[in-house]
């Protein structure tokens, strides 16, 4: 559910030029369709089908495959993935050990 809150849904109809169809499910846009902006790529989908997307433990963009979370949020991500899991207080590794976080993140639900 974390990276969900990365990935703002906006309404089709406030995007500037937008693409006239979603790249995962292949029918058009309308006005009224909610749509997920990936912030790295800024590729965009109907919310739906990008929330499918995730619930496959896709951490990609189904178009370009860049990572969800951008580089510069990853620290943030990672702080609030230890958080949620409810072990985060636990964790006392140093700068040096980001295996625990990737090894956590790779194998997380989101």
């Amino acid at each position: 559910m974390l990276i969900r809150e990365l990935l703002p849904v906006v309404k089709y109809s406030d995007l500037v030029d937008p693409p006239d169809s979603c790249a995962v499910c292949l029918y058009e846009f309308e006005s009224g369709d909610e749509i997920r902006r990936l912030t790295n790529c800024r590729h965009i989908f109907h919310r739906t089908c990008l929330d499918r997307w995730m619930d496959h433990d896709h951490k990609t963009c189904p178009l370009c495959r860049t990572m969800f979370v951008p580089d510069d949020l990853q620290d943030s991500f990672n702080e609030k993935l230890w958080a949620a899991s409810g072990i985060g207080e636990y964790y006392q590794g140093d700068d040096d050990d980001d295996s625990l976080v990737v090894h956590l993140q790779d194998v997380m639900e989101f």
